[in-house]
């Protein structure tokens, strides 16, 4: 058996994993911004439930954006003519994504969150939609490729 023979089952091991570490990753998103929303329907929460909650939610982005990144290759290697463009524009957009929860993070910094807790609410609000529409745009369009890779190993 050649390198060659043995390169689409590598690939497809591949993709099987990072199909499942997307997959978790989103989970886990969607499972700690329904968390802050929780938090965000208290009237005023102590300061440490909702620093608690932010910093789960940015850490779950992170895994998140990490595992979209960790796709990228596979994704590209395999996307048909039809699905290139989708997996280009995510994969473009990855930076104005982050340059927007970086801002968020930095206009709405602790003080400013305890002295306006229902603007902060607001703003975030806007940030987990965003976040939501991000998770369901991966989802048509990296997981049904990184599926078929998988399948076909």
């Amino acid at each position: 058996m050649t390198l060659a023979n043995l390169q689409p089952n590598m690939t497809g091991c591949s993709a099987a994993r990072l199909l499942d570490a997307l997959t978790r990753a989103h989970d886990e998103v969607l499972g700690e911004l329904a968390k802050m929303q929780a938090t965000q329907e208290l009237p005023q929460p102590r300061p440490e439930q909702w620093a608690y909650a932010r910093w789960k939610l940015s850490r779950a982005s992170r895994n998140r954006r990490n595992a979209v990144q960790d796709c990228y290759g596979v994704l590209l290697d395999n996307a048909a003519p039809g699905e290139l463009a989708s997996v280009r524009k995510l994969q473009s957009d990855d930076g104005r994504v982050l340059e927007v929860s970086r801002q968020h993070m930095s206009q709405w910094t602790p003080e400013r969150i305890e002295q306006d807790w229902s603007g902060y609410c607001a703003a975030s609000a806007k940030i987990r939609r965003g976040m939501q529409e991000r998770i369901a745009e991966e989802r048509r369009a990296l997981i049904p490729i990184l599926q078929r890779v998988s399948a076909a190993a």
